[in-house]
């Protein structure tokens, strides 16, 4: 509620109060500055006219094919969402940190919500999110945010109604801070730029808010429509035919008649026999190519392969492959270039207004092409990963546990060329023929029972000793008369010579 005292200090701020600043009136100063909607002036002259809010919603509602792209695209955009790293990337965030920020996002749903705000971005030109902070009842929406209010929620503020910016009062206008200006019927309000993040779509260089993809296609959306029509007539046409109603010498009750009958056929004709009914150019025409030319333009607009708009077919061979690797490249700009900068400010001023400080960069998950690709990836990063850690062909790698799981997490990692790296001793191999630590006992033999021969056995164990023992006698005395036979006739002969 704005009170009288709010009044007399504006008054006093803007038209009576003596001004601390020192003008810059140099002739030749180097200062630019952009008045408002000066851009947005010079397209007019061009011949530029943009759609109004609400036609431009209408035709979002209209056009399926379009908003399939634009909801895709966004989705790509913020499904993985990002995470936090150190400037250095060799250390973890702190956990209190984290904790701080993701107590803000299951808070405010920040994630869902930027999703929302990206679409709205490509309708309306500019999306916008209202951020309200702990301290906001003791302030207004154009007063600057308190330096030690907290972040606590965000909220989607209708880009239907916030279509230019301007200066709140001269004060501001001295320091350069331009306001959204909220404008719905006749509701008015001027908003700091400290509470609003705006994610603008298709932004030009020198203009405030960015463009409404809508108002990009508006004559391919318009043409698209043409052929529909057309498309849905021709097939009207040739799949009904034309009912030719010829009476002679017509008179005007004949002809209110056949009129009423001919009302329930599409297409047909009523007329004396004196007039002939001729159709020119009968032949359908395909309008496949004419659909391929306007989707290419839908897809360049929104920085998408056609075949990620219209979806590919199953079992169709085609390069998509390098159309799906550009495409989340290009995502990956987007999430960098655009969104990185706005969460950045956002949680920076989460951790320091309670007493933290932003050291931190923002980094993205990776968007995945599909589950084939997303295994083959993992696939890869999990042989990476156990090669710099263990080493190859017995050797020992360079990094530890925790960079080897964050290898695999984000795939290529900075690591520090200084870090000593402390592994665990490799076993030593067995020799063959090395007895075991703890050898077995061989089993004792189990002790034969006794037992005792009877006198007939052991009496045929003597007969045949003695008979062994006989034939080993007999074999001595042989040999021993043969020995004796050789050293006669060894005598024999030494007399005879």
């Amino acid at each position: 509620m704005t009170t009288l005292g709010d009044r007399v200090k504006k008054v006093w701020e803007n038209y009576l109060a003596i001004s601390t600043e020192i003008a810059d009136t140099a002739p030749n100063s180097k200062k630019l500055e952009f008045k408002p909607d000066s851009y947005d002036e010079e397209l007019s002259v061009q011949g530029y006219k943009k759609l109004n809010p609400s036609k431009r919603r209408k035709l979002a509602q209209e056009t399926p094919l379009l908003m399939k792209g634009v909801r895709k695209k966004c989705a790509d955009t913020f499904r993985a969402w990002c995470y936090l790293e150190t400037l250095t990337g060799k250390t973890s965030p702190a956990s209190k940190d984290l904790k701080l920020i993701s107590d803000f996002e299951m808070r405010s749903n920040i994630k869902a919500k930027f999703t929302e705000a990206r679409i709205a971005s490509h309708i309306f030109g500019t999306g916008f999110l209202l951020i309200t902070f702990t301290k906001d009842e003791e302030t207004e929406l154009y007063d600057p945010v308190s330096p030690d209010s907290i972040p606590w929620d965000a909220t989607i503020i209708n880009s239907e109604y916030i279509n230019k910016l301007d200066y709140y009062n001269k004060a501001f206008e001295k320091k350069g801070i331009l306001h959204y200006i909220y404008n719905k019927g006749s509701e008015t309000k001027y908003i700091h730029p400290d509470r609003i993040i705006a994610i603008p779509a298709n932004k030009v260089p020198g203009q405030q808010l960015g463009t409404s993809t809508f108002d990009v296609l508006r004559w391919i959306i318009f043409s698209k429509k043409n052929v529909d029509i057309a498309t849905g007539r021709i097939l009207s046409w040739f799949s009904h035919g034309i009912l030719d109603i010829a009476v002679e010498d017509l008179d005007p009750d004949e002809r209110e008649y056949y009129e009423k009958t001919a009302a329930q056929h599409p297409g047909a004709w009523v007329h004396d026999t004196d007039m002939k009914l001729g159709i020119h150019n009968p032949t359908a025409i395909d309008p496949k190519p004419f659909y391929e030319y306007l989707i290419l333009n839908i897809a360049a607009a929104l920085v998408m392969p056609t075949h990620v708009l219209t979806g590919i077919q199953t079992g169709r061979v085609t390069g998509s492959e390098v159309g799906f690797a550009d495409y989340y490249r290009d995502v990956r700009d987007d999430q960098d270039l655009v969104i990185s900068p706005l969460l950045s400010k956002l949680y920076s001023r989460i951790l320091t207004t309670q007493g933290r400080e932003w050291k931190y960069k923002l980094g993205w998950n990776t968007t995945y092409i599909d589950e084939l690709a997303e295994a083959e990836i993992m696939l890869k990063r999990v042989e990476a990963a156990d090669k710099a850690l263990n080493g190859s062909k017995g050797g020992q790698g360079f990094v530890d546990d925790e960079e080897a799981r964050k290898m695999y997490n984000r795939g290529q990692i900075e690591l520090d060329p200084s870090k000593k790296i402390e592994h665990a001793p490799i076993p030593q191999p067995k020799p063959e023929n090395e007895p075991p630590v703890n050898p077995m006992k061989p089993p004792k033999p189990e002790k034969a029972e006794k037992s005792f021969l009877s006198d007939e056995q052991l009496a045929m164990i003597q007969r045949c000793k003695d008979a062994k023992e006989r034939e080993l006698q007999a074999v001595a005395d042989k040999e021993k008369k043969l020995g004796k036979k050789i050293l006669d006739e060894q005598d024999d002969v030494q007399d005879t010579g």
